[in-house]
């Protein structure tokens, strides 16, 4: 069993992963060390309302880990070793190996451009990176009357389509989806919905696959086109190659189907999850105390 001192590593500084160094910081009185490759805490599911020039509140993670136990590394993670409990960090400063008790992997996701040709350099996505420039390029288009095309109909495309179509009225938005539209939703939402589309002029193209994009214009499975100024590609999610890399057992999309050698793994959490992390449960396999320091 590991000593009180042991060092855990959390890998990312989103929901899960920060969560995690937090309640373990509070719970444990083990060393602990966050990686996240930027400075500051994204509201992920708020990206459509940045995209939308909303004002959305900035979180340095130097302040919500102020007055903690979390000691904070800024790096992009480039390889993890199993064998000898150590990753690898680079960063401003260059690459440096750190050693590990534990690690908790919760380095989540982000928007997949992989399946479609064209889609990761003629689209925009709403990952923070992406939904920076393409904030700053909506209001002029909108200001010509221009195209914008989002696609996939799950809940974010949903999001998405209506946050611009209601904050920029002169832009003519079109939301195409391969199959139907927010499945998961009641047939009274739905109905909601089509409504609000209806409402804010968005035209909705379902059962319509998109197999490639050219610059100003997607390509469909039927063999039509569909023009564009600015396209937002909402398309399903894909997660870091790291954990492939590293040998573990992984899916078809690369998502990690066990966890050993001292790896504790974070399934993508949302501020509504509703079942509570076991964070005493956490401890005790981490062999650290799971009552708060005095």
């Amino acid at each position: 069993m590991p000593q009180p001192n042991s060092h855990i590593i959390v890998l990312g500084a989103g929901y899960a992963g920060l969560m995690a160094a937090l309640r373990l910081a509070k719970k444990t009185d083990a060393d602990i060390m966050l990686i996240n490759t930027t400075g500051a805490f994204n509201e992920r599911v708020r990206n459509h309302q940045l995209a939308a020039r909303q004002r959305v509140g900035e979180h340095p993670l130097a302040d919500i880990l102020s007055g903690t136990r979390i000691y904070f590394l800024r790096g992009t993670v480039t390889a993890l070793q199993l064998s000898g409990r150590r990753i690898t960090v680079q960063n401003e400063m260059g690459q440096r190996d750190i050693g590990y008790d534990y690690l908790v992997y919760a380095l989540g996701s982000h928007v997949r451009t992989d399946d479609v040709l064209g889609a990761r350099d003629f689209a925009y996505t709403l990952d923070y990176v992406s939904a920076i420039p393409l904030a700053e390029r909506l209001p002029e288009v909108s200001a010509r009357g221009g195209r914008l095309l989002v696609v996939g109909g799950g809940n974010t495309g949903v999001e998405t389509a209506s946050e611009l179509a209601e904050t920029y009225r002169d832009l003519n938005v079109t939301l195409v989806t391969r199959r139907s539209f927010a499945r998961n939703l009641s047939a009274g939402a739905r109905a909601h919905i089509r409504k609000a589309f209806d409402r804010f002029g968005i035209t909705f193209l379902e059962n319509t696959a998109i197999t490639k994009l050219e610059a100003g214009q997607a390509l469909t499975q039927q063999g039509t086109t569909i023009p564009f100024d600015v396209c937002v590609w909402v398309g399903g999610f894909a997660v870091s190659g790291l954990a492939r890399q590293a040998g573990l057992l992984v899916n078809e999309r690369g998502q990690i189907m066990t966890g050993r050698c001292g790896l504790c793994l974070i399934r993508k959490c949302t501020p509504w999850a509703t079942r509570p992390f076991r964070w005493k449960r956490l401890a005790r396999r981490f062999g650290c105390r799971s009552t708060p320091r005095s």
